[in-house]
Order: structure tokens, then C-alpha cells, then sequence
């Protein structure tokens, strides 16, 4: 979330079990104020800033109560001035102009088998036949294997895979 005002990026942060991105608590005046991107109340695609605001009495947590307060629902809407979509949040005379940063990844696992070719086996490959080639590849890689290498691909691998793929053609 960045604070448009000052430039200021804060990272949000998830709950188990809950569809909102939180922001850290932070102070103003008497009071704790907790704002969180709400992904259950989505609106025009973009979710509902919500807040939280309390005091700590003898470590009690007291809330001020949400219902209509335009604190609690903040929509994203068009700012005419700088054309970009964001939320002002108000509570009190604390006013702040705050703009959704979403970043996604895609995570995946994957299992990998690196494979040395060299170069003179490699030049081999590369003259034959697009279709031949991946055959001649894989069973060189495998013929390496037998051969206690380990996926190390040598010329005589080459060439005696391409000898076995002309003579299973026969």
C-alpha cells in the first residue's frame, strides 16, 4: 500500500483462514488504527478498505463502533487530479490518499535433470533431423547413464544412439 501523500510503502501482510491483507498498526492521537484490504467485499474489482480503530484502556481494547462511519467502507475511485484510482481514507482531520500496489507470483516445484552435452556431441545433434534429434538426445542421455557418466552426453553417445534409432527402423 503506498501513502500517495508522502510516498511511504508499507507491505501487507495475511491472517490464516482470512481474505483480507492487513496493514500494521499505527497511532493517531488517543487512538490504534488498523486498515485492511477486505477481499470479501469486492466493488468495481477492487476490494473495500476497511478499518479497525480502537483504544487501549488498562490493556483492553476498546472499538469505536463501524457501522456507517465512512471510515470503515472506503471505496477506490478515480482522483480527477492525478487520474489515478485510490482510497481516501478519513478519520477525524486525518486524511490519507492510499494507492492498492498488487504484485502476484506463481510459485511452482519442479524436478530437473541437468544434462553436460559436449560441444562436438552437440554439433552432431544439431545436423540431424528436428524429429531424429530428440530421439537421439534422449537415448544418449540414457547411454551416459549406463555408461556410470551421469548425464554426461559425449560424442560416442551420439553415435551410437544414432546407430541403435537406424537399426530399430529396419
Amino acid at each position: 500500500m503506498i501513502n500517495s501523500d508522502d510516498g511511504k510503502e508499507s507491505t501487507l501482510f495475511v491472517r490464516k483462514g482470512r481474505r483480507q491483507h492487513f496493514m500494521g498498526v499505527f497511532p493517531f492521537q488517543d487512538y490504534l488504527i488498523q486498515m485492511r484490504l477486505d477481499w470479501d467485499d469486492v466493488r468495481s474489482g477492487d476490494p473495500m478498505l476497511d478499518a479497525q480503530i480502537w483504544t487501549e484502556i488498562n490493556g483492553r481494547k476498546k472499538f469505536l463502533r463501524t457501522r456507517g462511519q465512512p471510515w470503515h467502507h472506503t471505496e477506490k475511485k478515480l482522483d480527477e487530479k492525478t487520474g489515478k484510482k485510490l482510497y481516501t481514507f478519513k478519520f477525524r482531520n486525518l486524511t490519507m490518499h492510499l494507492i492498492a500496489k498488487m504484485t502476484m507470483a506463481k510459485t511452482f516445484t519442479a524436478d530437473a535433470i541437468l544434462v553436460r552435452i559436449a560441444p562436438e556431441a552437440q554439433k552432431a545433434l544439431d545436423e540431424l533431423d528436428e524429429k531424429v534429434r530428440n530421439l537421439v538426445r534422449k537415448r544418449a542421455i540414457q547411454l551416459s547413464r549406463e555408461k556410470e557418466r551421469e548425464f554426461d552426453v559425449r560424442l560416442e553417445d551420439v553415435l551410437q544412439a544414432k546407430d541403435e534409432l537406424k537399426l530399430q527402423k529396419r
